[in-house]
């Protein structure tokens, strides 16, 4: 099932659960990394499209595809970095037409560990795997097929209303960034 149908589907009970989760569970980030936890390296969620373009010029990335695909703006990209980001998109809902959501895919499986120990170093602890369990046992269908280990993040940090899962397979692992106010 493609990530796409996973994440703009109108009945999708994995989003309505994890808003729920988000809700209830309010982790508060100190104010001072407010900066560094609304996006991925320069594009912050809430950004214009125009603002977003701009972001991933600055930062090298390469933008090989933007359409309108399932009622938002995506804007595709190749980037390479530290740990091997081989792929990102930015997804604008065409609604608002704000930056709501990044997923970033990581396609060395031996930097997977890393990835995840930097996103516990700026996030804090995760959810834990009880919650992870749950959500996996009610959403399931709703995940992408394959998946193997996920964890979320909830933060709320300001005006940021944070929510990051990482879901790794046996080839690469899907980092999605998205702000629930702006979906």
């Amino acid at each position: 099932m493609p990530i796409k149908s996973v994440l703009f589907s109108r009945n999708n009970l994995y989003v309505l659960l994890f808003l729920s989760l988000f809700l209830a569970w309010p982790a508060t980030a100190d104010e001072t990394d407010k900066s560094a936890l609304g996006g991925f390296l320069s594009a912050r969620l809430g950004s214009s499209a125009e603002e977003v373009l701009i972001a991933l010029k600055k930062d090298g990335i390469e933008i090989t595809q933007d359409e309108i695909q399932n009622g938002a703006r995506q804007i595709r990209g190749k980037h390479k970095g530290h740990l091997s980001t081989n792929k990102i998109i930015y997804v604008i809902p065409e609604k608002n037409k704000k930056l709501a959501l990044i997923i970033e895919f990581y396609d060395n499986p031996d930097h997977h560990q890393q990835v995840i120990e930097g996103l516990t170093k700026q996030l804090g602890k995760s959810l834990g795997k009880e919650i992870t369990q749950k959500t996996l046992q009610e959403g399931a269908g709703k995940f992408p097929p394959g998946i193997k280990e996920l964890t979320m993040w909830a933060i709320k940090a300001g005006d940021i209303n944070l929510m990051v899962r990482a879901m790794r397979f046996d080839n690469y692992l899907a980092v999605e960034r998205l702000d629930a106010r702006l979906l």
